[in-house]
């Protein structure tokens, strides 16, 4: 199962919502779930207070920063989806959640202090690269976007991460409330209650192609890794 950390040194990305979006659709489609709330404002772990809990997602809060690759690992070894909410900051845990991950997604607002932060992370994890000699995955993920045009702000924001060759996801996340609500109630989008979110399956219609193309990014990821293995035998038969 795949290691997938959201990461933004700027606050205000989105990083908390996504990443319970990304649990409630991982576990609506079946899958048990591992949510490591890094963040000391443990914001994502106020989820599992919900009486509506997903029980297939296990919110693990309060990780030591020393102990996030261990942790992560551990939980991928029980057939569990791995998440990694992250704080802003380059620590020991950022550092591991990096090494560890088959996937970095780096949400960004329609502003430029999220756009800086996403592009100061890559610049963390491009050093770590060199200096460790191992090869990461990061996308920027635009977050809370406008659903009737992409607005100045936008493009403003878009703009210099195109230029640090910062790969982005084709597909967004418009700025809805039924999302806010997934923490709230403790639900998936499309479970919320219909009366105060009549627009639930329209939320979700955004909200599927952001899932379905994160999960072929980590299926190809896992195919390319299987396809180095093969040669790899190949050379040492």
């Amino acid at each position: 199962m795949p290691i997938v950390a959201l990461a933004n040194t700027a606050g205000g990305s989105g990083k908390t919502t996504t990443t319970l979006l990304l649990a409630t659709e991982f576990a609506r489609m079946g899958f048990n779930v591992s949510v490591l709330d890094v963040d000391p404002q443990g914001w994502a772990s106020i989820y599992s207070h919900s009486k509506n809990a997903d029980p297939k997602i296990r919110m693990i809060k309060n990780v030591p920063e020393g102990d996030v690759m261990r942790v992560a690992k551990k939980e991928r070894s029980e057939n569990r989806i791995v998440l990694i909410d992250l704080e802003g900051t380059a620590n020991v845990g950022f550092k591991q959640a990096a090494r560890a991950a088959n996937l970095v997604l780096l949400p960004v607002q329609e502003c430029l202090k999220t756009a800086s932060g996403a592009i100061k992370t890559v610049k963390m994890i491009r050093k770590l690269e060199a200096e460790e000699g191992f090869q990461s995955d990061y996308r920027v993920l635009f977050t809370a976007l406008d659903p009737l045009c992409a607005t100045v702000e936008y493009k403003d924001a878009r703009a210099p991460i195109e230029k640090a060759g910062i790969p982005i996801l084709e597909h967004g996340l418009a700025r809805r409330r039924e999302f806010k609500g997934v923490q709230r109630f403790g639900l998936s989008v499309s479970e919320l209650p219909l009366k105060r979110y009549p627009k639930r399956a329209n939320a979700h219609r955004n909200l599927k192609p952001v899932i379905d193309e994160v999960i072929g990014i980590l299926k190809s990821r896992k195919a390319s890794r299987e396809k180095d293995n093969m040669k790899t035998e190949g050379v040492a038969a």
